[in-house]
């Protein structure tokens, strides 16, 4: 399989590499090198997941895959872990959903009943991991060769991370319910992202359907005053 992967035209060194992976059965763990998001090449990393899958590799459907995403922590800012570890927290019911993963496969991505820093940074089996001194790392999407989705993951993440850490502490802990806090961040995505996380997440899509309904009852009652008017 490495030997077809490197063959591939869509392959390219100076993006990526190979490594073993011990949590893996025959498999390996593809790495790409460390690059800003506005600069990374979604066009190729498509093509080249594409050919993994043409030349009969497999990540979903094995079950013991994961894709995992990292953030430097210097665009973070300050309080990054405490802002990260209440977000984890908070909306840890909406990201198992929208992870994929069942009610199985977290042994190496447990996702913690509790904001306590010390907790997530125990070890770096945890859904976030802290342990990392230039990232933090997003563990708990499940493995995928779905170009969309694993686009669709990283982007997600990293919209995650950013809106987070511009929040502050305060409102990360003592804003209204987690629905309410959960619909306050999915409103800021791009309408093709928040599509793709409603299509993986009932709540989400649920809580989106309302918003949308209590936005046009309002502009229904803006005309029925204007008409009057």
């Amino acid at each position: 399989l490495i030997k077809l992967i490197k063959q591939s035209k869509f392959w390219d060194e100076s993006k990526a590499y190979l490594k073993h992976d011990g949590s893996l059965n025959y498999g390996l763990e593809l790495v790409m090198h460390p690059t800003d998001i506005k600069s990374f090449d979604f066009g190729k990393y498509r093509q080249l997941l594409a050919a993994l899958l043409e030349r009969g590799a497999r990540s979903y459907e094995s079950g013991s895959c994961g894709l995992h995403v990292h953030i430097g922590r210097s665009s973070l800012g300050r309080d990054h872990e405490t802002k990260l570890c209440r977000m984890m927290y908070r909306f840890r019911t909406y990201l198992h959903q929208i992870s994929k993963r069942g009610d199985r496969h977290f042994r190496y991505c447990n996702f913690l009943n509790t904001p306590s820093t010390d907790r997530w940074r125990e070890d770096r089996y945890k859904a976030l991991n802290l342990i990392n001194n230039r990232t933090v790392e997003f563990r708990f999407f499940r493995g995928t060769l779905n170009g969309d989705s694993a686009v669709n993951s990283i982007k997600f993440c990293e919209e995650l991370a950013h809106w987070t850490c511009k929040q502050s502490l305060s409102h990360l802990c003592k804003s209204a319910a987690n629905s309410e806090l959960w619909k306050e961040f999915l409103v800021t995505l791009s309408p093709h992202l928040r599509a793709w996380v409603s299509s993986r997440c009932a709540v989400s899509r649920n809580l989106l359907e309302e918003d949308n309904k209590y936005n046009q009852r309002l502009l229904d009652n803006d005309r029925r005053e204007q008409i009057c008017a």
